[in-house]
C-alpha cells in the first residue's frame, strides 16, 4: 500500500524497442515479443488513457504515424 492509500499492482512488462518492435510481458502468462507485443503495448497504453477522448486522439496518432512509416518504407522500396 502507498503512503497515501493507494494500491500498487504488479501488472507485468512492457517495453518499446522502437519503431514495431516491443516486448511484453504480463506476469509470466503472456509472452509477446516484436510487432505483435508493440500493437499490444499501444492498445493497453491507449486504454489506460483518462477519457476517451485522449485514446481517440493518441491511436489516431499512432494510426497516422503508422501509415506514414508505411508509406517511407514503399518508396524506399521503390527507388531500389
Amino acid at each position: 500500500m502507498c503512503a497515501r492509500g493507494c494500491r500498487y499492482a504488479n501488472l507485468g512488462e512492457m517495453l518499446s524497442l522502437g519503431g514495431a518492435e516491443a516486448s511484453l510481458s504480463s506476469l509470466g502468462v503472456f509472452n509477446f515479443e516484436g510487432p505483435v507485443a508493440s500493437a499490444a503495448r499501444r492498445a493497453v497504453y491507449a486504454a489506460r488513457m483518462p477519457t476517451a477522448s485522449q485514446a481517440s486522439r493518441v491511436g489516431l496518432s499512432w494510426a497516422v504515424d503508422a501509415v506514414l512509416a508505411a508509406a517511407k518504407k514503399a518508396s524506399e522500396t521503390m527507388r531500389s
